[in-house]
């Protein structure tokens, strides 16, 4: 097949959005299918350069999204699609209800093809970012992204929890088909446990808390770092790595200076995926807040390297950590999150069975797996469109 995907953002731009779609289209192309990228283009970035999914990407031309500079707003222009027009497209699927995702819906009905729509985010916990107020934006936001779910064949959600919810958010009686976001785990598998603590110099034996992901206010930053210094109160020998950018590094660099955080809390900044690996192996555990995780896919990249997690029982982290069985899921709030981890380094018993649990959760968010169920997916509705149905349910 020939599969057309629609972005509002891509490589080189750094989310759990873009590595989801590098994923999928890789994972695709080794098994002999033709994927188009259609996403912005950004100025650091040769738009001629070879992609490494295997996929062909279409730049469209962009801006500097206000206040937020690294992030790209795509101008979606048909006669940028020109080159599309005379190829054959066999399905097309949007990654965002926005800009690319009326780009998707026009290509759609061009070729007749099926339109799928995968719910990455919760659209509305990100209106801060908007010119206008939230409260303002927030009603705004939901309208759209229920008319464009009402408008696909099909909406992939990556959880059960997030599929039961976009009825509520939308009123949207759209079909909906629960796939996960798959994940390649196998470097989580194989990478060195010593490397962290040499690279950081951090003590062998000492306990270490992980956090990887974006540094912003819908991930609950500011709660992650009163986690932290909780846990850093309570057990002198621990240590805390914070792995990611974003409007609160600079904060955190600051906070690192300061007690109980001196000396302990290492803040190393934004690293490239293929970097990620290294940090969570020799980790002892995964410390999250965010409440905003549709999926939490740096939650499942963790528990592939043998880390349980310790996560607000929120959003769609639940579907992926059992509370008790890979981790402890607590309330959004820093002091259960960090009581949560400290019983958990307290006890080696109990962190190597849900260690090794957490792997085997890990495994079915495979994205060979995952990317077979999509493509079957995508066959049946080849056939026809689905009629809205009660949610088929995933892992």
């Amino acid at each position: 097949m020939t599969i057309a995907f629609f972005s509002d953002s891509y490589t080189p731009y750094v989310s759990g959005v873009v590595q989801s779609i590098r994923l999928t289209a890789r994972a695709l192309t080794r098994l002999g299918h033709q994927v188009i990228v259609v996403a912005p283009a950004y100025p650091s970035h040769d738009a001629h350069q070879p992609d490494e999914t295997g996929a062909l990407v279409l730049r469209l031309p962009s801006v500097p999204a206000p206040g937020q500079p690294v992030f790209r707003i795509p101008l979606p222009w048909r006669r940028a699609l020109r080159p599309l027009l005379g190829r054959r497209l066999d399905v097309v699927h949007a990654h965002s209800p926005f800009l690319t995702g009326g780009l998707a819906r026009w290509m759609a009905r061009r070729h007749r093809a099926p339109l799928l729509f995968t719910h990455h985010t919760l659209y509305h916990e990100y209106a801060h970012y908007g010119l206008l107020p939230a409260w303002a934006l927030v009603p705004t936001i939901l309208r759209r992204v229920g008319a464009f779910c009402r408008a696909v064949d099909c909406v992939v959600a990556p959880t059960p929890s997030i599929a039961a919810l976009l009825p509520r958010l939308y009123g949207s009686t759209a079909s909906v088909e629960v796939i996960p976001t798959g994940l390649e785990l196998r470097a989580f598998r194989e990478a060195d446990p010593t490397w962290l603590r040499q690279a950081l110099a951090i003590p062998a034996d000492a306990p270490v808390v992980l956090h990887v992901g974006r540094l912003a206010r819908e991930k609950n930053i500011l709660v992650l770092m009163q986690a932290l210094r909780h846990i850093l109160d309570e057990m002198a020998s621990a240590h805390a790595v914070v792995v990611g950018g974003g409007p609160f590094l600079a904060q955190l660099h600051r906070a690192a200076s300061e007690p109980p955080f001196a000396g302990r809390l290492h803040v190393v900044g934004p690293v490239p995926p293929h970097a990620v690996p290294r940090y969570m192996a020799g980790a002892s555990l995964f410390l999250t807040a965010s409440t905003t995780e549709t999926q939490g896919l740096v939650a499942v990249e963790a528990m592939a390297a043998g880390l349980p997690v310790v996560a607000p029982r929120a959003g769609g982290l639940p579907d992926v950590v059992t509370d008790a069985q890979q981790g402890w899921l607590t309330e959004p709030a820093a002091v259960p999150l960090a009581r949560a981890a400290l019983r958990l380094l307290a006890d080696a018993s109990t962190c190597r069975e849900m260690a090794h649990r957490a792997r085997q959760r890990a495994a079915d968010f495979d994205v060979e797996t995952t990317t077979r169920r999509l493509l079957a997916l995508y066959e049946t509705l080849r056939t026809g469109p689905l009629t809205a149905s009660p949610t088929r349910q995933g892992p």
